[in-house]
């Protein structure tokens, strides 16, 4: 079957984003907090907006599911459920708390269970860079989730810092926890042990092949010598930079190519938002007061 392609700008997609998230559930502040993330999501991988419409029925579910559980382990941060929810929802909150403690206490672990769309894990160590963080997560995506092209269901990355946008870099999660964490040292000289066994721990979920979803993030100020340090080690083939930074100037310069049945989908969601026309029929719907 041949798929009629388009362009639509970056700002377009944010712009009628925000509604469409809306006409599937979400309350305004985390439709508008979300689209964020999904719109960057889809300038670095592609096929994001198009999860919107081929898993629309449950993400439309995941927004009635219960909040998240929380959970303070004085030795591993924090232990989020995520109860179903979509990552669009829970990802943020859960940079949150990773952003609070390692900036108040120099390391910050939170693990996240039981979400969809873990396509959007990049987005979120993006989230922590911007803040200034480094940050690493390892993941496992749960069962019948549905990816972008190209965003594997399990594996490990690092986001560091920089000012032309931060420097990513994709590793082998196959290699194994013991391997994965040699590399994270070569990056992360002052890690402590404990956060090397917080790492090891998620790589080794990560792995496991359960059903549901898993996420580990780990994060710590960032020094000036980590981006340097992370591209040694692509020169030494333990891991592999991507250009997640200028994959997005170049959304922003030339637009995101997407199917067109992906763009319209969106525009089909946001109309589920408009209101009636005449000023009585849009003051009985209570549009505008909220």
């Amino acid at each position: 079957m041949t798929t009629t392609t388009t362009v639509a700008a970056f700002s377009e997609i944010i712009r009628v984003g925000g509604w469409s998230l809306r006409g599937i559930g979400y309350p305004f502040g985390i439709a508008e907090r979300a689209i964020r993330i999904l719109a960057w999501a889809e300038a670095v991988h592609g096929g994001t907006v198009r999860t919107l419409r081929v898993a629309e029925t449950a993400i439309a579910e995941a927004t009635t599911r219960p909040r998240l559980l929380r959970q303070r382990d004085s030795l591993a941060g924090w232990r989020l459920d995520g109860q179903g929810k979509h990552l669009m929802e829970a990802g943020p909150p859960a940079v949150d708390l990773l952003t609070s403690d390692a900036r108040e206490h120099g390391f910050g672990h939170v693990v996240l269970a039981n979400t969809i769309g873990s396509g959007l894990v990049a987005a979120l160590a993006d989230l922590a860079a911007r803040r200034g963080l480094a940050c690493f997560a390892a993941y496992r995506a749960a069962e019948g989730d549905v990816l972008p092209d190209g965003v594997a269901r399990a594996g490990w990355l690092i986001a560091v810092p920089a000012s032309g946008g931060a420097v990513f870099a994709l590793g082998a999660i196959e290699a194994g926890a013991d391997a994965v964490l040699q590399t994270i040292r070569s990056v992360w000289p002052m890690l402590s042990e404990a956060g090397e066994r917080l790492i090891h721990a998620d790589v080794a979920q990560s792995l496991d092949g359960g059903a549901g979803s898993y996420i580990g993030l780990a994060a710590l100020p960032a020094d000036a010598g980590m981006a340097d340090r992370l591209k040694a080690g692509d020169a030494g083939g333990s891991l592999t930079l991507v250009d997640y930074a200028q994959r997005l100037v170049e959304g922003y310069r030339s637009g995101l190519v997407m199917d067109m049945a992906d763009l319209l989908h969106l525009y089909a969601l946001e109309r589920l938002t408009w209101a009636p026309t005449s000023e009585r029929s849009r003051s009985q719907a209570g549009y505008g007061r909220f």
